[in-house]
């Protein structure tokens, strides 16, 4: 049995790929350079409320959150009738989400000690609901890998937003800037969406069984991604300082920049990608080690890269106000490093047709955060949430990793293959960074020297280590005939 997808398919899921990759790093540039800049224009307690208050959006969500999207994209056979019928639940989703937000933002208030929240909520409230009538249509852009058009609609959203709350920024000075960015964010999606779209979706409810049985999966799985996603968040939150809640959520942005910029992109094209073969195990298995091996060799260095430049990091991208964030962003970085896998797994057991698979990892994920960052949090406070966060990571890539050999051809042997080498040149690029002498140099000269011994020793430790394994099929064949093709040479290899 051929063990590679077919051409076509391979140049759609790869072209897909590109696209979804260009459109993530597009939108994280933009939500970077908004974080700078608004960084030096509000304080952190400004976006430790606001934080306060999403945390809560997100909360509702997750309990009334259908998945629709995924159910159209995973059955290959879906009609106009499954399209009305998961956009009419969206609807539904969205008002029930917005009166379960204004009914209980007083008790969120209650629970942070922060009387604001109640109206940061209640501004919320319409625009969640004008959110929910978004062009449903548009899951057909994933669908059919069409990402070039899922790039228009995500970014042109992005920067009309970053206009409205970077202007507000500089007209308010106050966390009400990032309340109407928020709030003209949810507008501005559901506008565009039906502008780039011809799909007209009607009400119905005529699938709702069919989808249902799809659905409830991942609204046992949306709940568990909550807890897994945001307890950390709850648990901080809970201390009663918007200032610590803004240091924790800007850190755990940051640090889920070079898993997030890949891997969450790639997820995306890769659902589809891995539902269209998902009855031929060998071509499955051998998509899933090839991406998850390109990726890890990325994903891995930078996010060690960026603990290990963090106390560098924070103060020349945020300013002095910031300094204090730069611990978290070691440990949350390092268990960004870690997570390499995790959400390239659940895209396999999504796209195989496996969604309790998928909501059993986020809920062994969330009681192990639970279970580990709570009682750290009465030695070591908010840095004891992120500790917690990269011992919960580590003991889940075991179960994770574990689930994927159950359900799939793939095997242990394969995975170590994958990982191995990234790893290890991650480790000796650590020993090299860390031996950077400081010399009493500015923040910013000690961050480019400490960026350039990084990138060049973890690229030779890499080639060391795949000539120790032989040379075989992988990332490091992949990016040397992307340099070759660059340099107009021929060949991919060695």
């Amino acid at each position: 049995m051929d063990e590679h997808p077919t051409p076509d398919l391979r140049t759609a899921v790869l072209k897909g790929a590109a696209w979804s990759v260009a459109l993530r790093w597009a939108m994280r540039l933009l939500g970077l350079v908004s974080t700078v800049i608004l960084a030096r224009l509000l304080a952190p307690a400004d976006f430790g409320l606001v934080a306060m208050a999403m945390l809560v959006v997100a909360f509702v969500e997750a309990w009334l959150s259908f998945g629709v999207a995924l159910a159209l994209i995973q059955n290959q056979a879906a009609t106009r009738e499954h399209y009305d019928t998961a956009w009419t639940l969206r609807i539904i989703q969205s008002v029930v989400v917005a009166a379960a937000i204004a009914a209980g933002a007083p008790f969120a208030a209650d629970y942070f000690d922060e009387p604001r929240v109640t109206l940061v909520l209640w501004v919320l409230c319409p625009a969640i609901v004008v959110g929910g009538f978004a062009n449903i249509g548009t899951v057909a852009f994933r669908k059919e890998l069409q990402f070039h058009k899922e790039f228009r609609l995500q970014v042109t959203g992005k920067v009309l937003g970053f206009v409205v709350t970077v202007g507000a920024a500089l007209w308010l000075r106050s966390y009400w800037a990032l309340v109407i960015g928020t709030a003209a964010s949810y507008a501005v999606a559901c506008a565009l969406s039906y502008a780039l779209h011809p799909y007209r979706p009607r009400f119905s409810l005529a699938r709702i069984r069919e989808l249902w049985s799809y659905s409830q999966w991942m609204l046992v799985r949306s709940i568990g991604h909550f807890a897994e996603m945001r307890a950390d968040e709850v648990i901080v939150g809970g201390l009663g300082s918007t200032r610590q809640m803004g240091l924790y959520t800007i850190s755990a942005e940051i640090a889920r920049l070079p898993g997030s910029e890949i891997a969450a992109p790639l997820n995306q094209a890769l659902v589809p990608g891995f539902a269209k073969i998902q009855d031929e195990a060998g071509r499955l298995a051998a998509a899933y080690l090839n991406v998850l091996g390109t990726v890890a060799a990325v994903t891995v260095p930078s996010a060690v890269g960026l603990a290990l430049v963090a106390q560098e990091l924070v103060p020349v991208l945020l300013g002095a106000q910031w300094v204090d964030a730069a611990v978290l962003l070691v440990f949350l970085a390092l268990c960004n490093a870690v997570s390499t896998g995790q959400s390239l797994s659940v895209s396999l057991f999504l796209g195989i047709g496996r969604p309790g698979v998928a909501a059993a990892c986020s809920w062994v994920s969330a009681v192990l955060l639970v279970g580990i960052a709570l009682p750290l949090v009465g030695t070591h406070g908010v840095e004891g949430v992120a500790i917690g966060r990269l011992a919960a990571a580590v003991v889940l890539m075991i179960f994770v990793f574990a689930a994927v050999t159950r359900v799939s051809a793939v095997t242990t042997r394969g995975l170590a293959a994958r990982l191995w080498r990234p790893m290890a040149a991650s480790a000796v690029m650590a020993v090299a960074v860390i031996a950077v002498p400081h010399l009493g140099g500015a923040a910013l000269v000690v961050l480019i020297a400490k960026v350039l011994v990084g990138v060049v020793t973890y690229c030779a430790a890499s080639l060391l280590a795949w000539r120790v394994a032989g040379y075989p099929d992988g990332a490091e064949r992949f990016f040397l005939g992307q340099v070759r093709r660059v340099l107009g040479r021929p060949g991919g290899g060695r």
